[in-house]
């Protein structure tokens, strides 16, 4: 079975693991910084991860 991911899914998984390869390291990262190192749209990035956040509270 192959399971297809949405492109707002990918791109999520994909800023979730740019924070968590920093993790450990204390660092913090700007969404200017995850998009770049991601090749994420900044803008796009910042409002799918107000909606992930939205969900966590």
């Amino acid at each position: 079975m192959i399971l297809e991911l949405s492109g707002r899914t990918k791109y999520a998984l994909m800023a979730m693991l740019e924070l968590a390869s920093i993790y450990d390291t204390g660092e913090t990262l700007q969404i200017r910084q995850i998009a770049a190192a991601q090749n994420i749209p900044d803008r796009y990035l910042e409002q799918l991860l107000q909606l992930v956040a939205g969900f966590s509270g």
